[in-house]
């Protein structure tokens, strides 16, 4: 969809800003408490994404979700909700309040901006795996490995680190062998 509109990865470019104080005073309570706790909150616009953010990947997920769930593993952000989308549907700022964050990023109203908050150093590696896999995007499904889960979807568990991946796994619980199994094998 991005390619049919024109998107290319070279066109999400690495930029957030902050809008801590643009959204200070917000009447939506988790986003209110976690600034008064003393969290940044960062906005990225993205061009060409409208309509797509809240597109279904899945049965009871949507693209939104697939980058929330990556920046829960790999920011570490992992409070939900972790990110909010000025095109989603649920709990959100007011209108005047994303009309302060649309002007902040310098985006048109109809670019879709997504907040993401917590701790700088956190904030700033979930900016830069929301732009990650906006571009990954542009090019088609990313190879990345997934998770069950007990609904019978799959959640985002870890980027590939390369085609030369030579040590275990270790995401999951080591499997105890029986020793009559080995010994059958060495039989």
């Amino acid at each position: 969809m991005l390619q049919q509109r024109g998107v290319k990865a070279e066109d999400i470019v690495d930029r957030s800003v902050d809008v801590t104080n643009a959204v200070s005073g917000t009447g939506l309570n988790f986003m209110r408490d976690a600034i008064d706790a003393g969290v940044v909150v960062h906005a990225l616009p993205l061009p060409g994404f409208a309509g797509l953010l809240n597109a279904p990947t899945q049965p009871h997920t949507n693209f939104l979700k697939e980058i929330s769930d990556r920046v829960r593993v790999i920011a570490c952000l992992d409070n939900l909700p972790n990110l909010l989308c000025s095109t989603a549907e649920g709990p959100s700022l007011s209108s005047s309040e994303w009309e302060k964050v649309h002007r902040a990023c310098e985006a048109d109203p109809a670019t879709p901006v997504i907040l993401v908050w917590g701790d700088e150093s956190d904030v700033k590696t979930a900016v830069g795996e929301i732009l990650i896999r906006a571009r990954e995007a542009t090019l088609g499904v990313p190879e990345e490995t997934r998770q069950s889960l007990p609904d019978g979807t799959n959640g985002f568990e870890r980027v590939l680190p390369g085609p030369n991946r030579m040590y275990p796994d270790t995401d999951l619980p080591p499997v105890v062998l029986d020793p009559d199994h080995i010994q059958r094998i060495a039989a």
